[in-house]
């Protein structure tokens, strides 16, 4: 594994080391990162998964968002398939 550059999703990520392999994902490049943000002192949280990837900018090289999806499901409810 070869540090890139870094960057920040909104919301926070879990610190169940359980649900850790489904909190980060590549693929072509491209880091997916599923976050949870809340809402109302976390009474209700959302999942949000977010898509970045490498920029170069003046300041070097950064993970920029190029898309996000907010998710419906509360966390937990929602289970990837394989």
């Amino acid at each position: 594994m070869t540090f890139v550059a870094s960057g920040s999703v909104d919301g926070v990520i879990g610190s169940d080391m359980d649900k850790a392999p489904f909190q980060f994902s590549e693929d072509g490049g491209r880091l997916r990162v599923v976050s949870q943000v809340e809402f109302l002192w976390g009474v209700s949280s959302k999942n949000r998964l977010t898509i970045l990837e490498p920029a170069v900018t003046t300041a070097g090289t950064v993970l920029k968002s190029v898309s996000y999806i907010p998710s419906i499901f509360q966390p937990g409810t929602a289970r990837q398939a394989r």
